[in-house]
């Protein structure tokens, strides 16, 4: 099933159509859907797509020139490609290398063959060039990068991002809104992973299945993540470790793990390239040393909580165990997922900015702006209805939070409702109510 990608589709055709040579670097997390978004937009125009494999060089050279000549000699990388300018008879081809970190890893060299292939055709050519690759700090270096043989030879690039929550729910037909809340905040928008659950089962048995059995698809992915990226992972590791247990800034991470401040930066810096973690700053606050880092990728977050810290073979046993412990926590980690949650909801509702609000011990889950208003709200994901209490304690919190000019609104959001006394405290004070139920039909 293919969902969402339509900007992105948008994009590719649209420089399809120019009458010039193109070169696009798609880059993206595992399993975040690159290929089938290449193969989703090639599946009507004349292409060559070539998916580089781990190991010898030659070996995929002989696989590249046998789809695009016939002949399995393994030719330099610019001599296949030339092959494939005069295939192409000057009309459109497009020509994806897939995997490219595999061609290019141990042997660089390729990079500068691109780039002296480009050179020379770019004036004349109709060909369309798609590099595509999972290990975006290859990608980064060779690719994309200001030191990289290709920099400045792209005539376009894409990013593919995990879907946010309402086009995940489109891949979780059939799951009640709050399962899917639940199996997005275990897995993000990752196409791949959500296709492993199965609606027709329940939430507990999904997660046993698909998610803690140590022989599922999932089990093995944050691993091969960080072995993607990184030759020595441990300290990576180590870092987003200290993260899942509340240590948020450089200091208090290279004090639970014995390593300097700067060493924790720098960790932190390539963790973020990669999108793995981010920098989470209070907002409206201005310049401020005030910054938490926080895991952004959702399967992380929830495999460093739950997962990592008793790792192995589970057997049966086990999965039983981490399935209890996971159940008496969930509803607790769900509720940093339903603030991400609401906060996509008002930025596609006419806000145009939003983030989190803290001065010291104090915390208002949502703020937003949209150049006129600066809308304060709590975000509550518990099992029985919001009662007016929370009303009162983010009107005196709100105190502290300076609108610089704007009108301020509130509102609460609640995974089950409200109360009848704080639906009559809302409706007398001028706050928005938000349920769940109601946010994405």
């Amino acid at each position: 099933m293919f969902v969402g990608r339509d900007f992105e589709l948008k994009v590719l055709n649209s420089l399809y159509k120019e009458d010039r040579f193109q070169f696009i670097p798609i880059t993206g997390r595992r399993r975040v859907g690159k290929t089938r978004l290449i193969e989703e937009f090639i599946k009507d125009k004349k292409a060559v797509m070539f998916k580089a494999v781990p190991g010898n060089e030659n070996i995929n050279l002989s696989m590249f020139n046998e789809l695009v000549s016939g002949d399995t000699e393994p030719l330099r990388l610019d001599r296949i490609l030339w092959r494939a300018e005069e295939k192409s008879n000057g009309e459109r081809l497009v020509v994806v290398i897939d995997e490219y970190p595999n061609l290019v890893e141990d042997a660089k060299h390729n990079g500068g063959l691109i780039n002296n292939f480009i050179e020379s055709v770019r004036g004349t050519s109709k060909l369309f060039l798609i590099l595509c690759g999972s290990s975006m700090s290859i990608m980064e270096s060779e690719v994309m990068g200001k030191k990289s043989p290709l920099y400045g030879r792209r005539t376009g690039q894409i990013r593919l991002r995990p879907f946010d929550f309402e086009t995940s729910r489109r891949m979780l037909e059939g799951f009640s809104i709050f399962d899917a809340v639940a199996i997005y905040g275990l897995v993000g928008g990752i196409p791949y992973y959500l296709e492993q659950f199965d609606p027709k089962k329940t939430l507990e048995d999904n997660i046993r299945d698909s998610y803690l059995n140590p022989v599922s698809v999932i089990a093995g992915e944050p691993e091969l993540m960080f072995l993607t990226e990184f030759r020595k992972p441990a300290t990576y590791y180590s870092v987003i470790h200290a993260i899942s247990k509340g240590r948020r800034t450089p200091s208090e991470i290279g004090q639970m793990l014995g390593m300097g401040t700067d060493m924790a930066s720098h960790t932190l810096g390539r963790l973020a390239l990669l999108g793995f973690v981010g920098k989470d700053e209070p907002f409206g606050r201005g310049r401020t040393k005030d910054i938490h880092y926080v895991i952004k990728d959702r399967l992380l977050a929830s495999y460093f909580r739950f997962v990592y810290p008793a790792r192995g073979e589970m057997s049966e046993h086990e999965v039983d165990a981490a399935w209890e412990h996971m159940d008496a926590d969930l509803s607790r980690y769900l509720g940093h997922v339903f603030e991400d949650i609401c906060r996509e909801y008002v930025l596609k509702h006419g806000y145009s900015e939003a983030g989190r609000w803290w001065s010291g011990p104090e915390e208002i889950d949502l703020v937003a702006s949209d150049g006129k208003r600066m809308l304060l709200a709590e975000c509550k994901y518990r099992n029985e209805p919001t009662d007016a209490d929370l009303i009162d304690g983010l009107l005196d919190k709100s105190k502290a939070v300076n609108p610089k000019g704007l009108t301020k609104t509130y509102a609460l959001f609640s995974k089950s409702g409200y109360t009848k006394a704080a639906e009559m405290r809302a409706e007398a004070d001028g706050i928005e109510l938000i349920s769940l139920g109601n946010m994405f039909r």
